[in-house]
C-alpha cells in the first residue's frame, strides 16, 4: 500500500470515529440535560472539540439545537403540569416570565449629577470640532437651514 492510500484510509477511519463521537455526544447530551462539560467528560472528548464541531459542522449544530429544543419542551411540559396541580411557585414563575403585567419593573427616582472639569486643551479641541461641524461657539448651526435639515454634507 502506498503513502496516499494509507493517508486516505487514516482520514476515513478518523471521519468514522468522529461521526460516532458526535452521535454519542448528541445521545448523552439529551440524557445529561444539556450540560456540555459533563457530556464531553462522559464520552471522552475535550470541551474544545465540542466547540470546534459547533464551528465546523452545520449538521451537528442542528442536532444540538434540536436536542436543546426537546429539553425546553420537556421543561415547559413539566411547568404546565405543576401549574395544573396548583403549584403556586410554578404559577408565579410563569406569570412573571410570560405576562407583561407581572414582569418585575424597576422605578428609579432621584437626581443624577456629574461633574467633569475640562482642561483648556479639551475645551479648545471641542471648539475646533464644533467649528468644523458648522457650529459657532454658542452651538448654533451656521451651515444654513436646508443643509441642517438634510443632515449636512459629507
Amino acid at each position: 500500500m502506498d503513502k496516499i492510500d494509507e493517508n486516505t484510509n487514516i482520514n476515513k477511519e478518523e471521519q468514522v470515529r468522529t461521526t460516532k463521537k458526535k452521535q454519542e455526544f448528541i445521545e448523552n447530551f439529551e440524557q445529561l440535560i444539556g450540560i456540555i462539560s459533563t457530556t464531553c467528560q462522559k464520552i471522552g472528548i475535550d470541551r474544545k472539540t465540542y466547540y470546534n464541531w459547533m464551528k465546523d459542522d452545520e449538521e451537528f449544530v442542528k442536532k444540538v439545537e434540536r436536542a436543546k429544543e426537546r429539553q425546553v419542551n420537556m421543561v415547559e411540559d413539566r411547568l404546565m403540569r405543576a401549574i395544573l396541580k396548583d403549584n403556586i411557585t410554578a404559577i408565579i414563575f410563569y406569570l412573571k416570565n410570560k405576562h407583561p403585567d407581572y414582569i418585575n419593573k424597576f422605578l428609579f427616582k432621584g437626581k443624577v449629577q456629574t461633574e467633569s472639569k475640562l482642561s483648556d486643551e479639551d475645551k479648545e479641541l471641542i471648539k475646533k470640532a464644533l467649528k468644523h461641524g458648522g457650529y459657532n461657539i454658542s452651538g448654533q448651526d451656521t451651515r444654513g437651514q436646508g443643509e441642517a435639515e438634510m443632515g449636512g454634507q459629507e
